[in-house]
């Protein structure tokens, strides 16, 4: 008996680490060049945006945060990039607890998209 509470102590710990483990492939695309960091160039800031997407049951590891982009873009047609985009990964305890219960085959969780609209000085 006390062997079988051991075996599924030690499961359970090892679904814990495995849920908690979350490497993906960033995904996006769009009508204007999209930089990580800042352009070689002198520019302006138009606008910054921020937007919060929960993201659940993904089998692919490759969420795409087009639209995330193209929201905080809304608006600002006459932009010419959007840059310092940061991307970050959050886990909250309701995509914990959906983890648990796929077992880490479909994941769940919050992506956080950042980033600054820029017009190029000219």
């Amino acid at each position: 008996m006390r062997n079988r509470f051991v075996f599924f102590g030690v499961v359970l710990l090892l679904i814990i680490n495995l849920a908690g483990c979350t490497t993906i492939k960033i995904l996006a695309r769009g009508n204007k060049p999209l930089m990580l960091n800042q352009p070689n160039q002198p520019y302006d800031v138009i606008s910054h945006f921020s937007k919060e997407t929960g993201i659940m049951f993904d089998y692919t590891g490759a969420p795409d945060v087009s639209k995330a982009i193209q929201e905080g873009m809304a608006g600002n047609m006459d932009s010419d990039a959007v840059a310092n985009i940061f991307i970050s990964v959050k886990s909250t305890v309701g995509d914990f607890i959906l983890n648990l219960f796929t077992i880490g085959l479909a994941n769940a969780y919050t992506l956080q998209v950042e980033g600054d609209v820029i017009r190029y000085k000219k």
